[in-house]
């Protein structure tokens, strides 16, 4: 049993085992030590400590590491394992969205006025033609930047500098248009003519106010118990 997050993991002998990033090698490669206790609660207490003391030791190697390096190395680790489909959408995303605007940065340099900076370029004229692609298409932009600094902060102790929040794009509330008086005349007078079981299901919601599942399960014996709203 893990807890998803925390690197903390219940052992086989019953013990629980904490892990931790100790030091990097000279490539930047995390690596990793251990401690371990009869209880979740203590493991998390020796755990944090052991956080707090290496991160005091190790020599920060974040600056040699660029957006892109960071990127192709998450690109090659999630390839075996998801859908060539789903690595193919990244692989482009990053080639044709993010490459040119973060590639070359060390990614610990990236700042949320950078992100957004983006995401303003993306939402008004980020097309080839000029225009500006849709909140949906940036927040999938969003996600694979979130992704690739997930990956720099797990393997190599990464961390960003601007709040993750960033990374969402907030969807304006749709406006609920309700049908006007005219508008049910128009209807009625369609839904009248030459009148069908379709139409005539219509005609049964717009006055009862039922929802379409309640509709198709509208039997005969119900017409005498049937009420209009």
């Amino acid at each position: 049993m893990a807890r998803t997050g925390e690197n903390i993991y219940k052992r086989k002998d019953g013990r629980w085992e904490g892990r931790y990033i100790k030091s990097y090698s000279a490539d930047g490669k995390a690596k990793y030590g251990y401690v371990y206790s009869k209880t979740y609660a203590e493991v998390k207490m020796k755990q944090s400590v052991a956080i707090a003391e290496s991160r005091n030791k190790i020599v920060q190697v974040s600056e040699l590491h660029l957006f892109s390096e960071i990127a192709e190395k998450w690109l090659q680790n999630i390839k075996l394992n998801c859908k060539i489909s789903t690595y193919n959408k990244y692989r482009n995303t990053y080639e044709k969205q993010l490459k040119g605007v973060f590639g070359k940065y060390p990614i610990s340099k990236i700042s949320g006025e950078m992100i957004d900076n983006f995401t303003a370029t993306m939402l008004t004229i980020g097309r080839t033609d000029g225009c500006g692609y849709s909140k949906k298409s940036v927040q999938e932009f969003c996600n694979v930047i979130k992704q690739v600094f997930s990956y720099a902060e797990e393997n190599y102790g990464i961390l960003p500098q601007f709040s993750k929040k960033k990374l969402c794009i907030r969807k304006n509330q749709s406006e609920i248009k309700a049908i006007t008086p005219s508008d049910i005349q128009s209807l009625c007078k369609y839904l009248l003519t030459d009148t069908t079981l379709y139409k005539a299901g219509v005609l049964i919601s717009l006055y009862s106010g039922i929802r379409i599942g309640e509709l198709c399960a509208l039997q005969w014996k119900d017409a005498d118990n049937f009420s209009v709203a």
